[in-house]
């Protein structure tokens, strides 16, 4: 089945494509963060329409996530300004045999819908590979992509308004999209109930042994202030999602800070929390996300928890994984560990036994994150 994924980071250009490119794919879908594309199931039937304005929302580089699909021999589209033909970037690509590259500051859909139906060669691209690129200059200090509905149409085209071409520019200069940074994104999330706070936490913790860690609560049941005894009415969750200095501080230990939710109000949702991540101090960010986010969000998640009852799995195996936590396990499971990973293709499975030490370990912060 011939699919088209697009990830681009700009929502009216792929609601304009989408029902423009049906008759070339079986499929058509979005994605609307980077990391997302190491995740969802890829094949060598599958085509990738993307922009460096994606979210980048994990610690893998552009370069990074381009290697890994085109190790699965997926086909790549990128899209990128007009000034970055003499950019050590399209090198990259290029050495990675993408050559469908559509490199200008004004094209058309019909630009890209020819793209995407008839492939590049390396001869049409031989021109940029160094060091036969001639280095240009360029004075201006932004450039704006703009995407006419017509190859005879000169203007911006009548189908977006102002406010929409505002939104669609594409490419504030390259050196600022360089300069944001991101922390490694762990999202983990699960059926109520099952335990997803208590092993966020225990994530958390464990990654804080070496790095900086961040864990923040996007959920509808918030504990981890009632559990840690962490600071009354805190709201740093909502106030990170709304790119707010928090008003408080919590650091759990000299290298975990918690952004807890209001019990009140929830957590926020995952949509509006990858958007503030960069504005993060440290290496990793770990996601307590309520199961309905990821379900509306493109069903994707770092780590899916789930309960020790086999039926149970049957709700989760639409969500893609990279790994499956059997929390509160006991001794003798209903069945093979393995079992429990049989609607996914290699993911790792593991079980975190129940105790009845395991509520007493989160409320007196002391949480074996060696497991």
């Amino acid at each position: 089945m011939k699919r088209l994924i697009l990830a681009t980071g700009i929502p009216e250009l792929e609601e304009v494509l989408q029902p423009r490119v049906k008759e070339l794919f079986d499929a058509v879908e979005s994605v609307l963060f980077l990391q997302a594309l190491t995740i969802v199931p890829v094949d060598r039937d599958t085509t990738v329409l993307l922009s460096d304005t994606i979210q980048h929302s994990g610690s893998r580089h552009m370069v990074d996530v381009v290697d890994f699909l085109r190790r699965q021999d997926v086909r790549i589209v990128y899209i990128g300004e007009g000034q970055v033909v003499t950019s050590p970037f399209v090198q990259e690509l290029l050495s990675r045999s993408v050559y469908d590259l559509i490199l200008r500051d004004d094209l058309s859909l019909g630009d890209i819908i020819h793209t995407l139906e008839h492939p590049s060669t390396y001869a049409d691209v031989a021109h940029l590979v160094a060091p036969n690129i001639v280095q240009t200059q360029h004075s201006h200090s932004k450039r704006t992509l703009v995407v006419r509905t017509s190859d005879n149409d000169d203007s911006d085209g009548e189908k977006f308004t102002s406010a929409t071409r505002k939104k669609m520019r594409l490419f504030p200069r390259r050196e600022k999209i360089l300069e944001q940074t991101y922390p490694e994104t762990i999202i983990v999330s699960g059926l109520p109930g099952a335990g997803v706070s208590y092993i966020a936490l225990k994530i958390a913790m464990k990654h804080a042994q070496t790095r900086r860690v961040a864990l923040i609560e996007a959920s509808d049941r918030p504990t981890y202030a009632r559990w840690l005894n962490g600071p009354a009415n805190d709201d740093g969750a909502n106030e990170l999602a709304m790119k707010k200095t928090p008003e408080r501080s919590w650091w759990f230990t000299q290298t975990l800070r918690i952004y807890p939710a209001s019990p009140d109000t929830g957590g926020p949702t995952l949509k509006s929390l990858l958007g503030s991540l960069s504005s993060l101090d440290t290496d990793i960010a770990v996601i307590d996300a309520r199961f309905v986010d990821v379900q509306s969000f493109g069903n994707l998640t770092d780590v899916l928890v789930v309960p020790p009852d086999p039926a149970k799995i049957e709700y989760v195996s639409g969500i893609n994984t990279k790994e499956l936590v059997v929390n509160m396990a006991p001794l003798s499971l209903p069945v093979e560990l393995e079992e429990y990973a049989t609607a996914w293709k290699d993911i790792k499975v593991r079980a975190v036994p129940w105790s009845t030490e395991q509520t007493l370990a989160v409320v007196s912060g002391v949480v074996d994150s060696t497991k």
